[in-house]
């Protein structure tokens, strides 16, 4: 953290890597053609790794990106777009973050967590999965449910937490499918279903836009379809 927890005046938090570290690993790494990943939570450690990307040279051809990116200032949101960063979100950490962000980081910070509207709005590319087992769900039906809601798996906050963080449906969904295949270098083969795409979809028990987003959560999977195989189906569960 930049400035201190708000309920821990003496805590930012641990670094684990010095900048000239971090800075030296990035840029090898790009050298030799590898795509970086960065684990980055804190609005500290978000814009260290920022920094890091832009040190190296990075560009938006060269899809690197961050995962967690759970705290963004107003100033990184357009560098994340203006160096074509992904931002690997998980929408179920809502749950989590409503339940102790507030006190964890204060009033004038809170906005900045988890903040899904203002990364797209911004241009920035999202990735959003779920992060089993250390997450609340495992269930991308929850994840769905997560970011059109902005409440966490077991449906509170009842209201949402900073409903204007909120995506619509279409925006989730292209999240959790086109975004995750395009992060990993896999557009061409995934994260669509068109001629030449791998058959990869799943099977729900009701179209998603035609139910209430409260009732996303309550949706079941049928049958899952990896590459042409069928690789689940309830009717045999």
């Amino acid at each position: 953290m930049t400035d201190a927890y708000s309920d821990a005046p003496q805590e930012h938090g641990l670094e684990l890597m010095k900048d000239t570290d971090l800075e030296r690993i990035v840029l090898s790494a790009r050298q030799k053609g590898f795509q970086v990943n960065t684990h980055a939570i804190g609005d500290r450690a978000v814009s260290r790794a920022l920094d890091a990307f832009e040190k190296a040279g990075v560009t938006p051809s060269d899809r690197f990106r961050i995962e967690h990116a759970s705290m963004v200032t107003n100033g990184d949101l357009s560098v994340f777009a203006r160096l074509g960063i992904i931002a690997s979100i998980q929408p179920v950490f809502v749950g989590e973050y409503s339940r102790w962000a507030d006190d964890r980081v204060g009033p004038s910070r809170v906005h900045w967590v988890l903040r899904t509207h203002d990364l797209l709005n911004a241009g920035v590319i999202l990735a959003a999965g779920t992060d089993y087992p250390a997450s609340d769900s495992g269930s991308p039906l929850d994840t769905l449910y997560c970011a059109v809601t902005r409440q966490g798996a077991d449906g509170k906050p009842e209201r949402g937490w900073y409903g204007d963080q909120r995506v619509d449906l279409d925006q989730a969904l292209r999240m959790m499918t086109a975004g995750p295949a395009y992060a990993a270098f896999q557009e061409k083969d995934s994260g669509a279903l068109t001629v030449g795409r791998y058959a990869d979809f799943t099977v729900i028990s009701a179209d998603p836009y035609k139910v209430p987003s409260s009732e996303l959560r309550a949706l079941a999977i049928r049958m899952t379809v990896v590459a042409g195989h069928l690789t689940f189906d309830s009717a045999e569960h």
